[in-house]
């Protein structure tokens, strides 16, 4: 029991030392952001507050870019016997079977005309341009664009509606607005 006691009080000392040097002996640093509220590169220009129309449109010789690309990775390392479980790294036999969907069974141009069935705009703001962030993985679509990239959905409900509430939709990270393409027409026309 005493032995016990000891630890006890070690524990609640330790715990309690290290609660009093956070709240007072760990400096906060200030974070430096500027009122102007403006996150865009280059100097501090006024928002246009214009909204374009958007259309998601990559170009087939871009998808064809990633195609020769995934069909000439090279999967060179040899997973582990028991890998099945992913907990020692991506097993290489699954790679192969994500690889060879990407290149026979994904469509991007079926998922771009889903993607471009919803009304799409873009603006700026704060001096950030907000457009189609959509396989932002894929550098080599928007290699030159140096700012964030975000849009956004204005979809209208349907005519007849009494009461029709606005409702802001917002995915997290990481994801995209395409989690959204089946609910959105439930949502405008229940």
């Amino acid at each position: 029991m005493g032995l016990a006691k000891h630890f006890l009080i070690a524990t609640v000392l330790g715990v309690g030392s290290f609660i009093a040097y956070v709240q007072y002996l760990v400096p906060t640093l200030p974070v430096d952001v500027e009122d102007n509220g403006y996150f865009g590169p280059g100097v501090h220009h006024p928002d246009d507050p214009t909204i374009h129309p958007f259309k998601v449109d990559v170009a087939d010789d871009v998808l064809e870019d990633v195609k020769r690309r995934l069909i000439n990775a090279r999967v060179s390392h040899n997973h582990l016997e028991d890998s099945d479980n992913f907990w020692y790294g991506f097993n290489n036999n699954e790679l192969e079977v994500f690889r060879k969907y990407w290149i026979d069974g994904y469509s991007w141009k079926k998922h771009e005309a889903i993607i471009n069935s919803f009304r799409q705009f873009r603006t700026e703001i704060e001096g950030m341009m907000a457009s189609f962030p959509c396989l932002f993985f894929f550098k080599i679509i928007f290699s030159s664009v140096t700012f964030l990239q975000v849009h956004f959905i204005h979809q209208k409900a349907a005519a007849g509606y009494k009461k029709v509430l606005p409702l802001l939709i917002v995915h997290g990270w990481p994801g995209n607005v395409f989690e959204f393409y089946k609910i959105i027409p439930m949502l405008t026309d229940p």
